[in-house]
């Protein structure tokens, strides 16, 4: 038994290697011919690989995230935080030993974008749902349609939280403050224009609630 094994053994790990690499390549063909094979397979591999893919399309945009703060005791005196790149730059000068910076990163950007998936649900920016009014007041309405939901207040509780360690980071006192929190897309260069520094890619808005005061 043994012996017959280790004779079958090789060949079942060819034929495997053999499988996946055809299944990598039949998967990896145009959409018109992988559709036309798809149709042609098994219901049970049409469920397997329905929404799979060799690779991630690439990046469109970075994500900025900022904390908007506002002195109620001078109303010209406002602070602007932008905290995401920060975080990163803490993360690669930490490197190899940063699992702190790397716990709170993945904190930060993962209420940010729950934040984003319980606003826009289907993800479109306002400008797309409605072109004719404007970022802002397409905005606030649709919070307005979310804001009493309960995963919206823990993404929010959390960015608050957050927020006041980075004041406590660059000195500034909670007292006599209110924050609002603005999330933006800066759209990323295309690879042929990568080089192009004249090419100034758009921050859109996507997310900005009202001025609020930071809870002890």
């Amino acid at each position: 038994m043994v012996k017959t094994f280790g004779r079958i053994f090789p060949y079942c790990c060819i034929a495997a290697f053999i499988l996946h690499w055809v299944l990598v390549l039949v998967l990896a063909l145009p959409p018109r011919l992988n559709s036309k094979i798809t149709a042609l397979s098994p219901p049970r591999i049409k469920t397997m690989f329905s929404s799979w893919r060799l690779f991630t399309p690439p990046y469109t945009y970075h994500q900025r995230l900022y904390f908007i703060i506002k002195d109620t005791t001078r109303n010209d005196n406002t602070d602007t935080l932008e905290v995401l790149e920060p975080l990163a730059k803490q993360k690669r000068a930490s490197a190899p030993f940063n699992q702190k910076e790397s716990n709170i990163d993945h904190l930060v950007n993962n209420n940010a974008s729950g934040l984003l998936r319980t606003v826009w649900e289907y993800k479109k920016i306002p400008g797309e749902a409605f072109p004719s009014s404007s970022d802002a007041t397409y905005i606030s309405s649709t919070i307005a349609s979310v804001k009493n939901s309960r995963n919206y207040q823990l993404y929010l509780a959390t960015l608050y939280n957050y927020c006041k360690l980075v004041l406590k980071e660059h000195h500034i006192s909670e007292s006599g403050k209110v924050v609002k929190i603005i999330i933006r897309k800066k759209m990323i260069r295309p690879f042929k224009d990568i080089n192009d520094l004249n090419d100034k890619q758009p921050e859109i808005l996507v997310f900005e609630n009202a001025f609020t005061t930071l809870k002890p």
